[in-house]
């Protein structure tokens, strides 16, 4: 907004060239003062000590001189791709999304680099790639660079985000006790947080960030140097960072806890407030539960893990069904989104008291705490692999042809009560034969010889009846 009253405040039209007069053209190198203005803002000697090997996708675009420049003088090793001149961006684009950083993904990997650092076309936009190749998402990088930021370099005031950024940040600043400052969408919003001096950092979900002291506008450079500066002061991936702050959220529990269907539906709907509530004592005698608040956290997409949760508390609670009812995407009456399973993972563990929902194989490969639920038999399940194969055994005669079935809350011994089946859709009489013939195949392989390597991939195996059923529907395709 300066910019834009500096430009208003203009003293009139611009001054007219007299035709045939020679254009006064002045060149420019900004290089020497950028870098000496990244110098002043990121620690670039911790960077040279620690002999990083890095990766450089500048993206044939306007960084090309400056991200690569700026890692040469500080990194062991810098190997460089698309970093030639393509006003076409190599037929791909300029963006710096996961699908563009694929080669980049292949170079950290087969070169086993620390770090794969990219910028979009014109370089105000960040990509970052972890070692061992995984693509790092913006939204978590931000949370994870405002904690860093706090806890290393102690910089004071607040964190300024955009209305769809992560919520992962709010996480960090309450944590911490740091003000959020929230604005609508347009990095202008933001930028006037840095000039205030209220905020050390200002981010947005498009992958754009900015630091106090630097210009009021996105920075991409910045972003991959400040990603650099975390791993070679932490000595740790940014992955691994990631994990580190997100401990024990419920301070004093050091057991697991036990949730009834309504006590969890009371939760969700916000009349369950604290954790020492007697509802929670009821079903965990002898455990010492802290007069804490319950943090409420929930997807804020839509997805196919809200709809199986939302089900199985409408099952369970009449009140949730009237209130809150069953889709993919609902109006929460209590608590804090998250987007994916990774942001809800986040803010649970950050947040201090609070309690989220994700899908088991996320759960199991991050090695996230959880509760047990009842179950209608009365007994306290935990999700397992057994536990949710039990979940459809008891429901398979009653499951319809085309199993079109919700099999939250079964009546099942050992079954776990927040379970959903993943389907595929089958054409019953396909156009292409041939192909219809290497669907049934593949599916007969994967109902029998495929079930083995459920287990390994964190998916439970389907129970014997169930298989049964799916077998006799695979031959009513006409091939």
């Amino acid at each position: 907004r300066t910019i834009e009253s500096l430009a208003g405040a203009g003293a009139g039209p611009p001054e007219r060239v007299p035709k045939g007069a020679p254009a006064r053209v002045r060149t420019l190198d900004m290089r020497a003062a950028y870098f000496r203005q990244i110098g002043r803002l990121v620690r670039l000697n911790r960077i040279r000590r620690a002999n990083l090997r890095l990766g450089c996708d500048p993206r044939h675009g306007a960084s090309i001189a400056y991200l690569g420049g700026l890692l040469a003088r500080a990194a062991r090793t810098v190997v460089a791709i698309h970093d030639n001149r393509d006003p076409l961006f190599g037929g791909v684009g300029p963006d710096c999304g996961e699908p563009q950083l694929r080669p980049l993904a292949r170079l950290v990997r087969s070169r086993r680099l620390h770090l794969g650092l990219a910028t979009d076309g014109d370089g105000d936009r960040f990509g970052i790639i972890d070692r061992g190749g995984g693509f790092v998402s913006p939204n978590l990088f931000l949370a994870v660079l405002a904690e860093y930021l706090i806890m290393e370099r102690r910089l004071p005031g607040g964190v300024g985000r955009s209305v769809a950024t992560t919520h992962l940040i709010d996480a960090v600043c309450s944590l911490h006790g740091r003000r959020l400052y929230e604005t609508p969408v347009g990095f202008k919003y933001l930028g006037e947080h840095l000039t205030s001096g209220r905020a050390f950092l200002v981010c947005e979900e498009s992958a754009g960030l900015s630091m106090r002291g630097h210009v009021p506008e996105k920075d991409g450079i910045l972003a991959g140097l400040l990603a650099a500066e975390m791993v070679a002061v932490r000595r740790k991936s940014i992955r691994e960072q990631v994990r580190d702050p997100f401990e024990k959220n419920v301070p004093g529990i050091g057991v697991e806890l036990k949730f009834t269907g309504s006590l969890l539906a009371d939760i969700f709907l916000g009349k369950v407030k604290k954790w020492n509530d007697p509802a929670i004592i009821r079903v965990n005698p002898g455990v010492s539960l802290p007069n804490s608040d319950i943090t409420v956290v929930h997807r804020s997409d839509g997805s196919g893990t809200t709809y199986i949760w939302v089900d199985y508390l409408s099952k369970v609670s009449p009140e949730f069904k009237k209130k809150v009812g069953v889709a993919t995407s609902v109006n929460w009456p209590a608590g804090v989104g998250a987007k994916g399973n990774e942001g809800v993972t986040g803010m649970v563990r950050q947040t201090p008291g609070a309690i989220g929902y994700v899908e088991l194989v996320y759960a199991l490969q991050n090695k996230i705490p959880y509760g047990s639920v009842q179950n209608p038999a009365g007994e306290w399940v935990r999700a397992s692999l057994d536990s949710v194969t039990a979940a459809p055994a008891s429901t398979a005669a009653n499951m319809p042809d085309d199993f079109r079935v919700s099999i939250t809350n079964p009546s099942g011994k050992g079954a776990y009560p927040i379970s959903s089946f993943t389907w595929i859709l089958l054409y019953q009489n396909p156009t292409d034969k041939e192909r219809g013939r290497i669907m049934v195949d593949f599916m007969k392989w994967a109902l029998a010889e495929g079930q083995k390597s459920a287990a390994g991939l964190g998916y439970a195996p389907l129970p014997k009846e169930v298989i049964d059923r799916e077998i006799q529907a695979l031959q009513k395709i006409q091939l």
